[in-house]
Parts: structure tokens; sequence; C-alpha cells
């Protein structure tokens, strides 16, 4: 008969510890990911918003159709209303291009959003968004795309 060669005691226990080490990473980086997404500026529409763009890369418009925004409460459709114009410039005054539309949602305990627009930022920096159209105010915001980080995360 054959004897058997099994591993000390210590290993297993290295073994558990090495788990519980990566699902706690694992569970961190999800809670950062998470809370990292709700960086987003809110602003009232219609009217335009300066802010900074402090790492370059995709960012979206968000219509913050479920939200508190300086004491008062906002509770809109979540469909835009006719008309709706966006426009983004960078440092010196330079059109950025926006591209409509977005499938992504975001729900918050500070907001429900629907993302209606994203445009790539190019360097860091102070950017302007105006919001045109002929309609009752509303909250957008504006912030670094999060999809990505919550995807790698």
């Amino acid at each position: 008969m054959a004897s058997e060669s099994r591993p000390g005691r210590i290993w297993y226990v290295i073994s558990a510890l090495f788990g519980i080490a990566a699902m706690a990473i694992a569970v961190g980086l999800a809670i950062y990911a998470i809370a990292s997404a709700d960086d987003a500026n809110q602003f009232v529409v219609p009217g335009r918003h300066a802010f900074v763009v402090a790492k370059p890369g995709k960012h979206r418009v968000w219509n913050d159709h479920r939200t508190v925004f300086q004491g008062r409460t906002y509770d809109v459709p979540r469909e835009l209303p006719e008309g709706v114009r966006i426009i983004v410039t960078g440092g010196a005054g330079r059109p950025v291009e926006v591209i409509s539309g977005g499938s992504a949602t975001s729900t918050t305990t500070e907001a429900e959003r629907v993302a209606i627009a994203s445009f790539e930022a190019a360097s860091p920096g102070p950017y302007e968004i105006v919001v045109e159209g002929d309609f009752k105010p509303r909250v957008f915001s504006v912030g670094r795309d999060f999809v990505p980080r919550l995807v790698a995360t």
C-alpha cells in the first residue's frame, strides 16, 4: 500500500488566509468603484456650468431625474424634453464634440440618473457645459465615466 502525502496544517491556514485576503481586496475595490461613481458635478439646467476636469478621458452628462439639490427635491421624467441642446467647451473656449445618448443608469442614495450624452476630455483643466432649451428647471450632472472602472474592478 502506497503512503499518502498530505501538506501540513500550516499550509491549510496559509491558503485560507490568502483566500480571505483576496475576497477582502475584491470587496474593497468594488466599494471604491461604486463610491467614486458619485463624484459628478450637479447643476440646474437650462443654463451654464463651469467645472474642472482632473483626469482626461470620457465624461458623461447625466439627467438626474430624481434627486435633492441645494435643498430642493427634483422628480422629473427620465426622458428629456424636446429641443434640449448640450454644448461643451474646453480650455480657451474650444468646442468639444458631444455624443448624444447612452444607456447607462445610476442609482445612489443621492440621485437616480440616466446618461444622456458623453464627451472626451482631452486634457485636464477648466471646462464649461451649456444646456439650452425651453423647459422647467431640472438637474443634470457631469463627471468622469465610472463604468470602465467598475468593469475593471
